[in-house]
């Protein structure tokens, strides 16, 4: 395959190919899929430009060097600044949650005093509660664009996202999932899209009334190759 990867999925599609998904190259996760054809025994890429989910742990790991920096605010009050997008398993130590549970958030970098060393901490919505974890405390990847995409926000909403929205695919108890970084139009707080039917919405925290909420118009992070 054209990625060479552990811990990913594998399905038979009805049409003899073989769909191969997530997993990690022992450093990064991946948030990529592949088609692999029996009958001319290549390997290729699902879907448009790649950008990458790279796994993120301060006491083995150094912050990526091309992750992506977006215009957010904490919260609507805030003075808008550049902050790293992120998403955190909610498997994983105290951010433990359904099986398989996958919410993204923005990101703050603590420095240490060591070039390239540094800690993190993600904020996002999940269950009701507005959420903060340190990465030691959660299974956390930070969203990177090694291929230098440009990146824009696009207005959509009730579930609905752009063809080239930003996305991270992984398989819940339910089966396949799929989400999408978002953030408020006014006060562009980052959260999560839900296009399923049980949802339709963006999800984000609010972090003075330490609750979740809701809003059914939001814009939604793509890649353009212009």
């Amino acid at each position: 395959m054209n990625n060479g990867r552990d811990e990913h999925t594998a399905s038979v599609l009805p049409n003899g190919k073989v769909l191969v998904a997530g997993g990690n190259d022992h450093v990064n996760s991946l948030a990529s899929a592949e088609l692999y054809d029996p009958s001319t025994g290549i390997w290729t890429f699902t879907g448009g430009p790649q950008l990458a989910w790279q796994r993120f742990r301060s006491n083995n790991h150094e912050f990526p060097s091309h992750a992506v920096l977006v215009d957010g605010s904490v919260d609507g009050s805030s003075q808008i600044k550049q902050m790293y997008i992120g998403v955190v398993d909610l498997q994983q130590g105290s951010c433990h949650g359904p099986y398989g549970d996958i919410v993204p958030g923005y990101v703050q970098r603590h420095g240490v005093g060591i070039e390239d060393k540094c800690t993190a901490t993600i904020y996002y919505a999940y269950n009701g509660k507005a959420i903060k974890a340190n990465d030691g405390d959660c299974d956390l990847a930070i969203l990177t664009n090694p291929a230098g995409l440009k990146l824009v926000w696009l207005l959509d909403k009730e579930g609905h996202v752009p063809n080239n929205a930003v996305e991270f695919r992984f398989i819940d108890d339910e089966g396949w999932d799929v989400i999408y970084v978002g953030r408020t139009i006014d006060s562009k707080i980052i959260g999560r899209v839900q296009p399923s039917y049980k949802h339709k919405c963006l999800y984000f925290p609010n972090f003075e009334k330490n609750m979740e909420e809701r809003t059914n118009e939001y814009e939604v992070l793509c890649f353009t190759q212009e």
